[in-house]
């Protein structure tokens, strides 16, 4: 800092404050990108185990409706049910 004006100097030390406080942003952005990454993950666990608990009540209620009493829109509504869960399955990536 030899030959530096005291304005310079003054200057350069706000760039240095500027550049700490840059990193340590920096720091901060990356560690709650890899907290929101955890709940992200989380919340996509937590969806296919409520799709996969939708696929077996669907299944299981499909399987009674066809052993059971004679309805007409019962089956249909439950084949609709399922085709939407399968396809949500699929979306998920979980099949």
């Amino acid at each position: 800092m030899d030959g530096l004006t005291p304005l310079e100097r003054e200057l350069l030390g706000y760039v240095e404050q500027l550049t700490e406080a840059s990193k340590a942003s920096a720091r901060e952005l990356a560690a709650s990108g890899q907290d929101r990454r955890t709940e992200l993950d989380g919340l996509r666990g937590s969806m296919i185990a409520l799709l996969r608990s939708q696929l077996s009540l669907v299944e299981a209620l499909n399987g009674w409706m066809q052993d059971g009493p004679d309805t007409t829109q019962a089956p249909s509504k439950l084949k609709d049910s399922l085709s939407l869960a399968l396809e949500a399955q699929k979306r998920l990536g979980t099949r």
